[in-house]
């Protein structure tokens, strides 16, 4: 979690996004296919939240089960 950020590029006259990561100097530039730009604020959101999910891993949470 908080590794990175994906936000809107303001200094471009298009849709473009950038995916900084905040442990090094990487930068990923994107740019939004769809004819329509009415939900990118919602995927920019989106993609910033699952970003920062912690990883979660099958069985992790469920108590260890007890020898008869």
């Amino acid at each position: 979690p908080e590794e990175a950020v994906f936000e809107k590029v303001n200094q471009s006259s298009g849709r473009v996004y950038i995916l900084k990561f905040c442990t090094d100097d990487r930068r990923l530039f994107f740019w939004m296919q769809e004819p329509a730009a009415d939900n990118d604020a919602q995927l920019c959101s989106s993609v910033n939240f699952y970003l920062n999910q912690p990883l979660e891993f099958p069985g992790e949470d469920e108590p260890e089960a007890s020898a008869p």
